[in-house]
This record gives structure tokens, sequence and C-alpha cells, in this order.
């Protein structure tokens, strides 16, 4: 079997023409368009050899500039990463040129043939491809759990409160930002002719996923935003809270990403403008800057949530079972700002030993973020679990399923005033965190503040 190669030609449309006649203006966004006029520059306009010997004509075969080679030898260049992607450029790419002096031809095509089969590194690609197949389960996975998190938001009219509202736009974000990088992977990284042909759809799904991408970002900071607000500034409007953060979740990133494409389409750097756009390229930190200024804020707000949560506890004498509730509640608020990403490197070099395990940690870390937020979202807030304890009751009720000697009495009311769960079952199912709100309740009552506001401060935390 023979290894693969490239069909060589005199132009890029594969006709024996003047070199760089076929090559138009439109064609100026192919980087095989700069890969000739580098090559007409470099060979073409050269002078041919004058010393009698037979070679093999100079040629361009779409990918590789070959100069004038001796006939019965063999011809080397570096591998064209620029043109290809996944070639790697400390490779060697061949064409050999026949003792007649004509350039060996593919019997299978019978047109004159290039050996590209080495310019690919193997086990760079077979890293880069489980990379992408990660990337891909765990958005799936993410999707479903967020899907069902949405579903129950938008069923339960008892759930249109400003803080689910919050949570809501948060996992469209999550959803809408994983089925474009899944899309893009499968449509895109996976396929090297697109990457080459460098299409407008394609670079413009590449800015997609970088606008929901900068929104998934931005929602997680309006997170930490709107809690931290409400917790220091009580009587902040939660209206006007929600307006700020829609401006800042879905706006904001619109206007980066518009100059974020408008500067690259306009680069003169040639890499900058190839590949739809998959390459790194530093002005990608026109929508990295902002994002991680996000991420350093949302730390600065954890940090004083949890200053505020144990200042009042102290103040309680809590229990330990207490101080643990307060450390869960912070864990689970961990995920749903984002904090965790400080502490992953934004890329790592290639030529580190560990530079595959971070790449598939921090890719991990991003697309298993979302399945986190929905897990914390069904299993542990507790508007969440008293409406779907008040569904299932109200099933249990209509097809006469009721336990013996367990009867629930559930009464709910809007989620900002939380949910009041009683059961006259023998086995105490009060939630902890309604005797602290009772305790903060007593201990700032000396201080003016009103119960209601007392109990929403911690509320706030406890309903993450």
């Amino acid at each position: 079997m023979m290894p693969r190669g490239r069909n060589s030609t005199d132009a890029l449309t594969g006709t024996n023409s003047t070199p760089g006649e076929d090559i138009s203006v439109e064609n100026q966004d192919n980087p095989q368009y700069w890969a000739f006029m580098e090559c007409f520059e470099t060979v073409y306009s050269k002078p041919y050899p004058q010393d009698g010997q037979v070679y093999c004509n100079r040629t361009f075969d779409g990918w590789g500039c070959w100069n004038d080679t001796l006939a019965g030898t063999t011809a080397f260049i570096p591998c064209p990463s620029d043109v290809v992607p996944y070639f790697d450029p400390n490779l060697m790419a061949s064409k050999y040129c026949t003792e007649n002096g004509t350039w060996w031809r593919h019997p299978a095509s019978n047109n004159p043939w290039s050996n590209y089969s080495e310019c690919v590194n193997h086990t760079e690609l077979e890293s880069s491809t489980r990379t992408l197949y990660v990337y891909i389960i765990g958005y799936s996975i993410s999707v479903v759990t967020l899907l069902i998190s949405l579903c129950i938001f938008f069923y339960f009219r008892q759930l249109q409160c400003e803080r689910i509202t919050l949570h809501r736009n948060l996992f469209l974000s999550y959803t809408s930002c994983a089925l474009v990088w899944i899309l893009y992977y499968s449509v895109v990284s996976f396929n090297v002719s697109v990457l080459q042909a460098n299409s407008v759809w394609c670079r413009g799904l590449s800015l997609l996923a970088q606008y929901f991408t900068a929104s998934n970002f931005f929602w997680m900071f309006c997170e930490g935003f709107y809690l931290h607000t409400k917790l220091v500034f009580a009587f902040t409007s939660g209206q006007k809270l929600l307006i700020i953060c829609r401006l800042i979740g879905w706006v904001f990133p619109v206007i980066l990403a518009l100059i974020y494409g408008v500067t690259r389409s306009m680069s003169d750097t040639e890499i900058n403008r190839q590949s739809c756009w998959m390459t790194h390229s530093p002005l990608q930190w026109i929508i990295i800057a902002p994002i991680v200024i996000s991420l350093v804020l949302n730390v600065a707000f954890l940090c004083n949530i949890v200053r505020l949560l144990v200042t009042k506890l102290r103040a309680l004498n809590s229990t330990d079972a207490k101080s643990n509730q307060a450390t869960r509640a912070t864990l689970i608020l961990i995920p749903l700002l984002g904090v965790q990403f400080v502490f992953f490197p934004i890329r790592s070099s290639k030529d580190s030993p560990i530079s595959e395990y971070l790449r598939h940690t921090l890719g991990a870390n991003y697309i298993f973020t979302g399945f986190l937020c929905g897990h914390n979202i069904l299993f542990f807030n507790s508007e969440v679990l008293s409406v779907l304890r008040r569904k299932w009751h109200q099933r249990q009720l209509m097809k006469g399923r009721r336990d013996t000697g367990t009867m629930w009495t559930i009464s709910y009311t809007h989620c900002e005033d939380r949910a009041s769960t009683a059961t006259t079952t023998t086995t105490d199912m009060r939630r902890s965190s309604s005797s602290v709100a009772s305790r903060l309740d007593t201990s700032y009552k000396a201080n003016g503040v009103k119960n209601s506001e007392t109990r929403h401060m911690l509320s706030e935390v406890d309903g993450e």
C-alpha cells in the first residue's frame, strides 16, 4: 500500500499554467495563496540551473514548494504546517525525481506525487484527538444535566424568582456554549479540508463559540455579583440587578466578539486569518482579559461572602453542624462562580512533560463545570428540592399511595420567601438552615435588622 501523498501541480488550480496567473484576490484568505506567493518569490523567480545536468522542474503542489531537483534524487522540504493543520514543521516531506528528469507519478492517479505521510506527528495527533473526545463527551453529559435543570426551572411556576432566573440564564449560556463547541469540534476540528478552505461560515462558527464562551464566564460573574450585592446591600432591588446582569451576560460579550472578529479578519499576520481561526492568537486576549478580570472579582466576592457567613455564625456561637453547613454552601458556590478556573493555566506549553495531562484536566474542569452546577441545583438547592417534594407528594396523593404513619404537609410560597416544609413523622426532617435563620433573626433584632432581611441573607447562600 502506497503512503498518503499529494498530487503535484504548477498552480493552485492544478493546471500547468504560468505560476500565479490563477491566483485571484478572492483567494487571499486561503493559506495556500500565501504559500504560493512565497514559493514564487523564493523559487520561481530564481534563474534555472545552467550546469547541463538533468533536473525535475520546480513546482508548487498546492501544499509545498519544490525547487529544481537533480534527476535520480529525492527532494526534502519542511512540512508546511502553515498550510495544513496538524503537520509538524520539524518533520520533512519528500518528492522523488526520476532518472529521466520528471517527478515520480502515483500509479493510482498517474499524477506527480509528493510524500507528506511523514508530516503528521501521530503521537500529538492521537493526543489531540483524545482531548477532543473528552471535550465532546463531557459537553454532552453537561448538556443533558443542564437541560433537566432548565426543564424544572421553566415547568414550575413557583421557581419564577430573581435568583432562579439568574441560574436559568447561566444554564442557558452553559448549554448554548456546549452545543456550539460540540458542533465546532465535530464539523471543523476533525475535518482538515474545512480548516484549509477557511470559509466565512467556519470563521463565523468560531466567532460564535468565542461569544458563548465569554457569555458563559460573564454569567458566572453575574452569579457572584448578584449574591454579593444582595448580602452586602440587603435592600438593593433585585430587578435592577437582573437588568445589569443581562447586559453583562448577553450584551457585553457581543461587543467583545465583534471587536475580536473585526480585528482578526483585518490582521496583517497571516496565521491570524487561517484555519478557521482555530490557531491561538494574541488577539484572543480581547476576550480572555475581561474573563480573567471577572474570575478575579468572583474570587474576591467569594472571600467576602465566606467572611460574612463566618462572622455571623461566630456571633451566634454556632455548633460544628452549622459550620459544616456553611462549608458545604461555600463549596457549592465554587463551581457556580467559576472560581476553580483561577487555579488552572490558560494554556500549557507543548514542550511541557505534563502538557497532555494539563490539557485534559483543564478541558474536564471546564466542560464538567456545567454538569456540577446542574447537579448541585438539582440535589442541593432548597427551593428546587421543596418543589420536587411537593410535586411528588401530590402524585402520591392522587394515586392513593400514602405511606402508613407518614403525612407530609407542604406549604410553598414564592421562592424568594423560601419554602416552609413541615412533617409529622417521628424523624425530624427540618433543614438546619431554618434553625440558623431563626437564630439570626433573634440575634439581629437588637440591631434593628428586619427578620425577613436577616433570613434572606442566609437563604441567599443556602439556596445556591
